[in-house]
């Protein structure tokens, strides 16, 4: 017992001696000022693809479709163009026909649809999550 007091009155002398530290007259001010700095923090949406990835597959659309009506009969300069074309299903079908797509072009492009649906999912779900999205 006499073991313990002499140790509660030491401690009282240390106490005694070292005054506690006393935060600093705006500290709660600091405090709520770095958590509303948090909170405005916003999220950067990153895309899946990078912006050149739409503008190549832009680039290859238009060339497609060059393709396309370059490939045509000739039309000559007194008749008009969609005058001479056969709005007919023998028309669609013979286009159609002249189209071969390899697998790996139709997997390459099912793969990017899913992606994109994906990753409108992922971010929809992820900003929902955060509270970002108002």
């Amino acid at each position: 017992m006499d073991e313990q007091k002499d140790l509660e009155k030491l401690m009282d002398k240390i106490f005694d001696v070292d005054q506690l530290d006393a935060p600093s007259a705006d500290f709660t001010t600091n405090v709520l000022e770095k958590i509303e700095a948090q909170k405005k923090v916003r999220l950067t949406y990153a895309p899946l693809l990078p912006g050149w990835v739409f503008v190549i597959i832009a680039v290859l659309v238009v060339l497609f479709v060059l393709y396309v009506f370059s490939s045509t009969e000739s039309v000559t300069l007194q008749t008009n163009y969609f005058e001479s074309m056969d709005f007919s299903t023998n028309w669609l079908s013979e286009r159609m026909s002249q189209f071969s797509f390899s697998k790996s072009l139709g997997y390459s492009i099912l793969v990017v649809g899913v992606l994109i649906c994906l990753q409108a999912r992922l971010l929809n779900r992820f900003l929902y999550r955060t509270n970002s999205l108002t």
